[in-house]
Parts: structure tokens; C-alpha cells; sequence
């Protein structure tokens, strides 16, 4: 991101901090002189630049109010003592900019600050400049992330070489920001602090952040006194000393986000402590939580095999096979990286746990090996490919593979026709997908599953062959604003792009697919056909039972119907709106009242798996939600009775 594209986003945000009273564009605030002209407001990340005002504040208590945006003068302060100063700007520090170098036109303002007017921007060198030029210069950012970091160096301001001294340490960058809304956007608030996979050296940790934010922690020995918010988020302990097992992580709004812990020492108590900031600098409640790490833990699942074929020049088919039900994960490495621990195996994690986008996992069953498609490699290149398995309480060794990709293929891939019907992971029940195969080898695709908010929401795509892989690839789509469970017809919006999706069979019947977004790591699983009953996916279908598939009511589209008989039993989903215009889905499974009948109860659930991210257990949030009726009048057409007696007539779907 362009530092002139950063400065206009920060135009547009609302930043006002933790303990600020609004009221119209009046504040409540609390501000620190900390050079000439320039102030600092406690519990944030702004600072004030003033026009000849005096006032020597330490953390005295004011009244700021800012009546235009942007001017040069943007309103005045009012102290306790009561001076009254004239405001000539409000500045920020942004959460996250771009490493690299910039150009600056820079003018001396007091010791140690600077003001530029390319990037409209102030900034703060360390106390020992002793620099006071004014003119084009440069300045460069070490690192990608926050433009103030409590005073710790974060880039070098460049002057010419006929300048003296030719350079000063950077502690902090602040945008020209708008403070004149009377809006006040709310400081995050953290929930579900939990951890999983504690092991003898490390220990994984999920909370969620009801708005998008950073998330810093740190880890003190069992019974050491409780670091305050301040000391969190910096890293920095009360000695000044900094945290020795400390980290951070972007926080999306309503999702789950883990938190990587390591370097632990075995048998050992500790305590953990989260808080989330967000780009305004506002800091949420402090959560934390007590812990031990285990005894150094041995393997109880031996791993049998570890196999790569069907090699090509961007996939090959992985098998993998142990001698315990157990959910298999593999990894992908490039043959010079540093080869991972188990732990980082298990949670697609590089040697440095960075998430890495060639990764996978799916369900293993005992003594039976099972395939997994690697996709996404590169043309004549040698990779290391690492696999572990674990259950809730166990876990494998690790083995790895080579692999090495030829630079181009010789022949066609085989292409394989997934069956159409119900499919799912076993291994994560309460989300499933809806798959129809036409006679032009396309695939029409809906998975339903949650959004970060817990509510349920569906996803659609048409997926198309690639003959140079020999997999079925889409853009992944969601619809808004439709037709509700038992309201008249209106149009939906949309499509809207979600991220892309990849279906890649292994047989007719078994495939790995894949989710890819900007938003999210890659995600990669194995599905399968889901049996409505047992043994139902080898019992044809009977005189007068519907076909598999898509169906429809021509007059109102936008909202659909997956259905599918399996020995008797129907398992049916009804994709549409809630109230508020938000893709909703229903489903009812129960055994047919006749060969062509069927009634049941729709259910709701909740507070599922959301897209790309960690497996939920769902929950019921309404078992019945109203009784549905089908009556079917041929294979291919019927009627449908939703709940208050709304009759739709309903076809299948032709694509």
C-alpha cells in the first residue's frame, strides 16, 4: 500500500479513543505536552499539533473540539487551567504501513519533529537529533506495521549529504486525520479465550475480537504479577525489559484467530494475556487465562506411509496411510526451507510458523491409505512434502517426502466426473455441499456453512473444467437481499465475490477442495459423498422418487433447492434470505411418506465453521423452524408446501 493511499484511507475513519466523551465534535480528553506545539492524548495513538500555545500539560484533563476537517485550523483545546490553544491539526499513527523507502518535503517544526507536506504527515525522531532542515529529503520503514511503536525505532529520516547529522532514528509517523465527525467508533471487545493442542512445549490459543484489530499477547510464569494493557500491547514489562515469549496477530472481525505459542518449557505453570487494539489505537478489555504445559509427550499413531505419483507440473496425488482413525495433515515446502516440528505440520505452519498456502488436511482412516491432491506447485521444482496425524488426544511422528515436478506435462490429465449429490468432510460435520454435474462437464456448486457473526450463510459457484489440470475451478459467490423463507419474491443482488474455489476429484466419488481469498489462508480438505443412511449411496433410487439435484421455481429466482433420496430417506436444503436480506439456509432430513412424498421440519443451525476458518461444532439454534410438504409429481417436477401454507411449484433445475 502507497503511503498516499494510506493517508486517504485514514481521512475516511472515525478515530476517537478509549475514554472520550463525544458529544457533537466535542471531547472529553486527556493530553501530555511532549514538545512545542505538539501533545499527546492518553489511550491512543493522536497527537494534537497546536499553534503558539504554551500550556505545559501532564496529563491534564481538556475539552478539544474540532469544527472543520483537515484545515489548517481544525478547532482548539480548552485546559483545566483554562488556556485556550488553537489546533492547527490532529494526527494519527496508522496500524500497519508498508515497509520500504519514501520521499519526504520536510519542515524543521521543534526538536526532534518535523512536518511533511507530500505525505501530510509529522514526524518524530528520537530526543539526539540535532537535525533542523527544511527541504526534499527521504525517509525509509524498516518493517511492515504500526508507524509508532512506543518509541522504538521504525525507520531512519534521510537528509542530503551536505546536511548535518546525514540521518536520525524515525520513532513515529502521524497522518493528518478528520477527528470532526460526532461519531465515535467502539474499542474492541474480546470473547471465547480458549486453548487447544497444549503440549510440553507450546500451546495454541483462540479468542475473538467483535471488530477487526491487532491482537498482542505475552506469557509470564504461574504466579507473576498481571502486566497491565499498555504493558501488552508494547511487549515491554514494568523493568522495561521486553516479554521473552511475546506476539501479535491481525484479528478479523467475528472469526476465531489462533495464536501461535512457543518455546515453553515442559511441566511448567505460565499465564497468558491477550489485548486487542484497533487502528485507532483503542485497546479492548484485557482477557487471560492459566496454564500448564505437559510432560514431553511420545507419538501414539505410527504414520505407515507417506507416497507421492501422478506427478504433474502443478499437482501430484499424496497417499497417506495410519494405523489409527486420525485426521491427516500434510505440508508443502519448497526443498531448501527449514524442516518443520510435527506441531508445525499439524497446524500448516513453515519452521518460522508462517501459514503456508500449500497445505492440507482431511479424515484417515485405520490401515487405509487414502489420497490427497497437491495443486498450486510450480513447473520443474523439488519440494519436501511433510505429514502428520492427530485425534483430540494423540498424535503421529512425522514423515516427508520428495518431490519434483517436471517442467511441462506430455499428456492430458484424466478427467474425472463427480457424482452428483450431498457431499461432506467427516471430520467436519455442520457444513456440506450441494454438487450437480450437466452434460457440457460443468459443475454447479453451493456449500452451506457461517459467517464470522455464527449465522448460517451460503455460497455458490459455477465451476468449470481446466484441461491442463483436469480440475473444475470458479469464482465463489454469494447472493444478498433475496426471496425469504415465507415472503414474496424479490429480486437478489448480486453476485458478490467471496474468493475462489477448486474442486479436484481423486474419483467419482472422493476430491480435495480448496478455498482461496485475500482474506484468509488458503484452505485445503478432502470431501466425500455423504450417505443419508447407511449404505444409502449404494441403494438406487426407487419409482416416483425425485432425481438428485438442483431444483427451482422459475418465477422466483434467486432461491433454490438441493434434494436427494437416499434408501427411502430425503435429506433436503433450502437456500434463500433472512429478514435482513442475508443469504439463510434451512435443511429437514426424514424418510419419505411415499415414493414421490416427503414431509418434515426445517432446522437452523449456528455458529459453525466459517469460510477458511477453523473447524466450529455447530449448534441447533431452531429445530423447527416450520414444517415443510413435498409432493412430487414426476422425477423432475413437483410441489412444494413451505411453513404457513405457501405453495411454490418447483422443477429442476436445467443447466
Amino acid at each position: 500500500m502507497t503511503m498516499q493511499r494510506l493517508r486517504g484511507l485514514l481521512f475516511t475513519l472515525m478515530l476517537l479513543c478509549t475514554g472520550w466523551t463525544a458529544a457533537a465534535s466535542t471531547y472529553s480528553v486527556t493530553a501530555t505536552r511532549i514538545a512545542a506545539n505538539f501533545y499527546q492524548l492518553a489511550n491512543s495513538n493522536i497527537m494534537l499539533k497546536t499553534k503558539f500555545c504554551f500550556e505545559f500539560a501532564r496529563s491534564s484533563a481538556a475539552v478539544l473540539s474540532m469544527n472543520s476537517g483537515l484545515g489548517f485550523s481544525d478547532g482548539q483545546i480548552l485546559f483545566q487551567s483554562g488556556t485556550t490553544c488553537e489546533v492547527a491539526g490532529a494526527y494519527t499513527a496508522s496500524s500497519s504501513v508498508t515497509a520500504g523507502s519514501y520521499s519526504a518535503l520536510l519542515s524543521y517544526e521543534t526538536q526532534s519533529f518535523f512536518s511533511d507536506s507530500l505525505q501530510r504527515a509529522i514526524f518524530q525522531t528520537d530526543p539526539l537529533c540535532l537535525a533542523l532542515y527544511t527541504g526534499r529529503t527521504s525517509f525509509t520503514l524498516d518493517a511492515t506495521g504500526a508507524t509508532y511503536q512506543y518509541g522504538s525505532k521504525i525507520g531512519t529520516l534521510l537528509f542530503p549529504s551536505y546536511s548535518y547529522p546525514p540521518s536520525c532514528t524515525l520513532v513515529g509517523v502521524y497522518f493528518l486525520t478528520d477527528l470532526s465527525y460526532s461519531a465515535t467508533a467502539p474499542a474492541p471487545v474480546l470473547s471465547k479465550l480458549d486453548t487447544s493442542l497444549l503440549g510440553a512445549y507450546g500451546i495454541f490459543v483462540t479468542a475473538v475480537s467483535d471488530t477487526a484489530a491487532t491482537g498482542y499477547w505475552v506469557v509470564v510464569p504461574g504466579g507473576s504479577a498481571q502486566p497491565s494493557k499498555t504493558q501488552v500491547v508494547s511487549g515491554i514489562d514494568a523493568s522495561g525489559k521486553a516479554f521473552a515469549v511475546r506476539g501479535s496477530a491481525k484479528m478479523t472481525a467475528g472469526a476465531t484467530t489462533q495464536f501461535v505459542v512457543t518455546d515453553l518449557t515442559p511441566n511448567t505453570p505460565y499465564s497468558f494475556y491477550l489485548v486487542a487494539q484497533n487502528a485507532a489505537g483503542q485497546t479492548s478489555n484485557g482477557v487471560g487465562l492459566d496454564f500448564k504445559t505437559s510432560a514431553p509427550l511420545t507419538p501414539t499413531i505410527k504414520l505407515q506411509k507417506i507416497k507421492v505419483d501422478a506427478v504433474r507440473s502443478s499437482n501430484a496425488v499424496l497417499t497417506i496411510s495410519a494405523d489409527k482413525d486420525s485426521e491427516a495433515h500434510w505440508l508443502v515446502l519448497p526443498a531448501s526451507a527449514a524442516i518443520p516440528s510435527v506441531m508445525q505440520v499439524l497446524q500448516g505452519a513453515d519452521a518460522a510458523w508462517t501459514p503456508s498456502p500449500l497445505r492440507g488436511y482431511g479424515p484417515l482412516k485405520a490401515n487405509t491409505p487414502t489420497n490427497y491432491v497437491l495443486s498450486g506447485l510450480q513447473p520443474g521444482t523439488t519440494y519436501n512434502v511433510f505429514a502428520a496425524t492427530s485425534t483430540a488426544n494423540e498424535f503421529s511422528d512425522g514423515l516427508y517426502a520428495v518431490l519434483t515436478t517436471p517442467g511441462s506435462d506430455t499428456a492430458a490429465p484424466t478427467r474425472i466426473k463427480p457424482e452428483t449429490g450431498w457431499w461432506w468432510s467427516p471430520s467436519e460435520g455442520g457444513r456440506g455441499y450441494s454438487l450437480e454435474s450437466n452434460a457440457d462437464g460443468k459443475l454447479y456448486f453451493a456449500g452451506f456453512m457461517y459467517d464470522s457473526a455464527g449465522s448460517p450463510v451460503w455460497y455458490v459457484s459455477w465451476l468449470l473444467p481446466d484441461p491442463a489440470t483436469g480440475f473444475y475451478t470458479g469464482d465463489l459467490q454469494y447472493y444478498q437481499g433475496g426471496q425469504t423463507l415465507q415472503g414474496s419474491w424479490r429480486a437478489p443482488i448480486g453476485p458478490s465475490n467471496a474468493g475462489k474455489v477448486t474442486l479436484m476429484p481423486l474419483s467419482d466419488r472422493k476430491a480435495t477442495l480448496k478455498f482461496e481469498s485475500s482474506n484468509f489462508v488458503t484452505q485445503t480438505t478432502n470431501i466425500e459423498r455423504f450417505p443419508i443412511v447407511s449404505d444409502g449411496l449404494a441403494q438406487p433410487p426407487v419409482a416416483g422418487n425425485p432425481q438428485t439435484g438442483w431444483w427451482w421455481n422459475p418465477n422466483e429466482g434467486g432461491r433454490g433447492y438441493f434434494i436427494e433420496v437416499q434408501g427411502g430417506t430425503a435429506f433436503i436444503a433450502a437456500y434463500l434470505y433472512d429478514e435482513g436480506g442475508k443469504p439463510n439456509w434451512y435443511i429437514t432430513q426424514n424418510a419419505l411418506v411415499a415414493a414421490n412424498a416427503y414431509q418434515g421440519a426445517l432446522s437452523l443451525y449456528g455458529k459453525g465453521q466459517t469460510l477458511g476458518g477453523l473447524y466450529a461444532s455447530p449448534v441447533v439454534t431452531n429445530a423447527n423452524a416450520g414444517a415443510v410438504i413435498v409432493q412430487f409429481s414426476s422425477a423432475t417436477s413437483g410441489q412444494l408446501i413451505l411453513p404457513g401454507g405457501i405453495t411454490v411449484p418447483i422443477q429442476r433445475y436445467a443447466f
